[in-house]
């Protein structure tokens, strides 16, 4: 079922999959938040839902079937694990705005960022946006939806080292703003990719070959994370000089705290994605190096950045800090030591 209850055309679409296998009731509280949220109703909300025919899909149906900027495409996509990838394409081709921005249901809802975000894309100042993520702690959600806590003051909390009130930077992040058109010809997301992770980074980097913007090389090919976002290696520094731009400005997304069950067989397919996305750059041919090998790194295009916009580099030297943030994601007091240990 694609339901499209509004003819008129807006800017921007925010492509959101859900799949309510997992979290079904969350999720739903997730999405209304999304489509109530005042400023939305000028953006288009495409919302491709797995529909397994349980009585928390009927209800996400009736739900959305009540906002008039909601395209729903909803239909039985596929059976067994979660598939993002499929969703997306398939949010994708139900879209009408000329700009995407690329979801999910836990982000807080930012019009104003994310009309910006389109404006640029729009009027050909930039070829794509690819926002920064900051992951909240449960505290710190909590009181951005409950109005309690403004999106400056998380921002300057972390910028000042607060633990408080987030779990991790995410820079680079998935939520990017891009034409449709520009979707579609950097091949869409490759539904190959099931349960959690490394989709998104597997399009974002095609998407960025795309326009050229990646220095490319051998070090595209390695995986290499790290909490501190400036000190990130391989194809996430590489993709995270995009960011830069935008944390300098102090704008980001937010993502919005939930649990984790133990062992959900949804992360464990992690490892067979990043072994699948390594295995795809070199045979792609992304790994050709597109600019001279003494490329500037993440951190000298940092204080690169700082001069050319006049900030001081100092207030954001939290981007250097490896320390984990908060950790009531885990449930019990063992997972926190061992996390807090670095044996998690």
């Amino acid at each position: 079922m694609n339901t499209r209850v509004s003819s008129s055309c807006p800017p921007l679409a925010v492509i959101v999959p859900v799949d309510l296998a997992r979290r079904p009731r969350h999720l739903l509280a997730r999405l209304d938040t999304l489509a109530a949220h005042p400023g939305m109703e000028a953006i288009e909300i495409v919302v491709a839902h797995n529909d397994r025919g349980t009585r928390h899909d009927r209800a996400l149906r009736r739900r959305m079937a009540a906002f008039a900027h909601v395209t729903l495409a909803s239909a039985p996509h596929y059976d067994g694990p979660v598939n993002c990838a499929r969703l997306r394409n398939q949010a994708v081709a139900a879209a009408a705005a000329p700009v995407l921005m690329l979801l999910d249901a836990d982000i807080h809802p930012d019009p104003a960022l994310f009309l910006a975000c389109a404006g640029l894309v729009a009027g050909g100042a930039i070829p794509l946006a690819m926002l920064p993520c900051l992951y909240l702690s449960q505290w710190a959600s909590r009181r951005l939806q409950a109005g309690r806590m403004s999106a400056h003051e998380i921002v300057a909390a972390y910028l000042a080292f607060s633990r408080r009130h987030f779990q991790h930077m995410a820079s680079p992040s998935s939520i990017v703003a891009l034409r449709r058109e520009d979707y579609w010809r950097a091949g869409g997301f490759d539904e190959a990719f099931t349960g959690h992770g490394y989709e998104d980074f597997d399009f974002l980097l095609r998407l960025a070959h795309l326009h050229r913007l990646l220095p490319g090389g051998e070090e595209l090919a390695e995986d290499r994370a790290c909490r501190a976002p400036l000190l990130a290696e391989g194809f996430r520094k590489q993709l995270g000089m995009l960011s830069l731009p935008w944390l300098l400005e102090r704008r980001m997304a937010f993502h919005l705290y939930h649990r984790k069950a133990p062992a959900d067989p949804y992360y464990a397919a992690r490892a067979g994605n990043a072994k699948r996305l390594l295995g795809k750059l070199r045979a792609g041919g992304l790994c050709e190096r597109r600019a001279p090998s003494g490329a500037a790194s993440l951190i000298d295009t940092f204080f690169g950045l700082c001069r050319h916009k006049g900030v001081p580099a100092r207030d954001f030297f939290v981007l250097f800090d490896t320390r984990p943030g908060h950790v009531d994601r885990l449930a019990r007091w063992p997972e926190r030591l061992r996390f807090l240990l670095g044996r998690r």
